[in-house]
């Protein structure tokens, strides 16, 4: 009976230094790639505040989806696109940052570790990273490589992240960047009115493979020949012509889809295989009427690819992505 009841207080006093934890078993750390469509909208984000040590959210474009949040409520974990409130006329109008906690939740940081309601945020972005690291794996480094000031100074920055428990208020959230070393978010300026936010992020923009697209024929009624096209059936095409570089050419671009997917101001953005910049290559006010079978079109206008290789030619109306055409260039 004495071991028994023994065992009894060592259960209650285990159970009771038990650690209590919040975590979140819906977001996960990979970047889902996103198809496209007409009501979604494509966002550049240059800047490494949500970097975890692969440029994350920096090289690719971003897929926002401007209406999620009609139908959706906002969840912890969300990398959500919103107004920036970062008071500088010079820095981008708009930001994404990562959701921590929620309206109405208790938040706090000790030494790095985010608290919700008094409990550990046990989440991949639940503590301070530099560059995906965490405070334990910078004290690896540490270890290997104890005369490393860049590692040093992070691990001592990132450990010294105190913030003593605040209120979230209600219609607000409380948003930190994935790379608290080089994040300004709510640790800086509080919490932000959910009004803000513009869209939710649902990662890359899903591509082309760097393939060069197929070609099609072109028929329209009354007409003897046809033409061949490079592109997507149903979608956008060019047609199919040899490309030189450093050579303008000329060419109609031809669009099939619903009228109000087919308005506002068309550019066309090249991208080489291998290579990270953008060049705008094509700007026109608008797209014509119909033309043969397409829906609307382009009238041709002078382009020119600069490098042999294989680019992609990415169609913008207005600020929607509509789709890529991949060409080998001469």
């Amino acid at each position: 009976m004495r071991t028994l009841f023994i065992l009894c207080l060592m259960l209650v006093a285990l159970s009771g230094c038990s650690e209590k934890v919040v975590t979140d078993t819906d977001t996960v750390p990979t970047i889902q790639r996103v198809p496209v469509n007409a009501n979604y909208k494509i966002y550049y984000h240059r800047s490494d505040n949500m970097d975890r040590g692969h440029h994350d959210y920096y090289y690719e474009e971003l897929v926002v989806d401007p209406a999620y949040y009609i139908n959706h409520d906002v969840k912890r974990g969300d990398v959500v696109y919103l107004e920036s409130v970062r008071e500088n006329s010079k820095l981008p109008e708009f930001d994404i940052l990562r959701v921590v906690a929620l309206p109405g939740e208790q938040v706090s940081i000790n030494a790095g570790q985010l608290y919700i309601n008094g409990k550990r945020l046990d989440t991949f972005y639940g503590k301070a990273h530099r560059l995906g690291n965490d405070t334990e794996e910078l004290k690896q480094f540490m270890n290997n490589e104890p005369n490393n000031s860049n590692v040093k100074n992070a691990l001592d920055f990132l450990q010294s992240i105190n913030i003593d428990e605040i209120k979230v208020p209600k219609d607000h959230i409380y948003l930190i960047g994935d790379d608290w070393f080089r994040s300004v978010d709510s640790r800086m300026f509080g919490s932000t009115e959910t009004n803000k936010i513009k869209g939710k992020v649902l990662g890359y923009i899903e591509k082309h493979k760097w393939e060069a697209s197929p070609t099609f024929e072109m028929a329209s009624e009354g007409q003897k020949e046809s033409n061949r096209l490079r592109g997507e059936i149903g979608k956008l095409a060019i047609v199919d012509i040899s490309l030189t570089a450093g050579k303008p050419y000329q060419n109609f671009w031809f669009f099939w889809g619903k009228s109000d997917d087919l308005r506002g101001e068309f550019k066309v953005i090249a991208v080489k295989k291998g290579e990270e910049q953008r060049r705008t290559v094509f700007f026109a006010g608008g797209l014509s009427g119909t033309f043969r079978s397409a829906d609307a079109s382009v009238p041709p206008s002078n382009m020119t690819i600069p490098t042999p290789g294989l680019w992609r030619l990415e169609a913008y109306i207005g600020d929607r992505y509509f789709g890529s055409i991949v060409v080998d260039v001469n």
